[in-house]
């Protein structure tokens, strides 16, 4: 249902605040965390719309489709990760992130009973689940390891493990151990010039790649 929508109108809205929440978001937590946070997301807004549909009066009829409750996570947690970023609305007012995320929760549960409650419910499903996943997250529980061990063994059913590609390739983990074994090849024939900045360059690959996978925070003092 989350990767399904009814209107142009309703995509475009969910794509953008995805694309100015994600973007901030995906710089502290890496894409790994991010892509697990929008998954369990739009699980949870799915999960607290199907059990509210079966016990609450208000919710009689309807269609569960949209990504909102995973957008929703997204931007949730950004709030509580950095509440006092600067957000300018339209390009004209001045808010803290905490503001923004903070008023539509709220506008979330002023809609509950309008014509869209299941809407402003699954939006609520994700909050919830925001909630708990940068609070895991600071106490060192890694929810996205879950996630990709079933992404690993789903994959694992069709792909043999550790196979090349038909054209040599290598998989991504591969590519620091490549890029070092390169560096001290070169410096070992003397064929590099610059040693030192060859070996800086593939050092700073590394930090790069570790800043994508898991986020500036998880970096040691002196990689930072």
């Amino acid at each position: 249902y989350m990767f399904m929508h009814f209107t142009f109108r309703h995509i475009l809205f969910n794509m953008l605040i995805l694309y100015f929440s994600g973007r901030m978001l995906v710089e502290y937590l890496g894409e790994k965390r991010m892509l697990a946070l929008y998954i369990y997301g739009g699980i949870g807004g799915g999960v607290l719309y199907i059990i509210l549909y079966n016990i609450s009066p208000i919710l009689t009829s309807g269609s569960m489709v949209g990504a909102s409750a995973g957008v929703i996570a997204i931007l949730v947690a950004g709030a509580l990760y950095m509440p006092q970023m600067p957000v300018r609305l339209w390009g004209i007012f001045e808010i803290k992130y905490w503001m923004l995320a903070a008023g539509l929760v709220i506008l979330d549960v002023l809609s509950l009973t309008g014509s869209n409650a299941g809407g402003h419910i699954a939006h609520l499903g994700g909050a919830i689940v925001a909630y708990f996943f940068i609070n895991s997250m600071r106490k060192g529980h890694e929810w996205n390891v879950y996630l990709f061990q079933i992404i690993d063994m789903v994959r694992g059913l069709f792909i043999q493990r550790g196979s090349k590609s038909s054209k040599g390739g290598f998989s991504f983990g591969d590519r620091n151990y490549v890029k070092y074994e390169e560096v001290k090849k070169k410096e070992a024939s003397g064929a590099s010039s610059s040693g030192p900045s060859a070996a800086d360059s593939a050092r700073m690959d590394e930090i790069l790649d570790k800043i994508k996978e898991k986020g500036y925070d998880s970096l040691r003092q002196e990689e930072k």
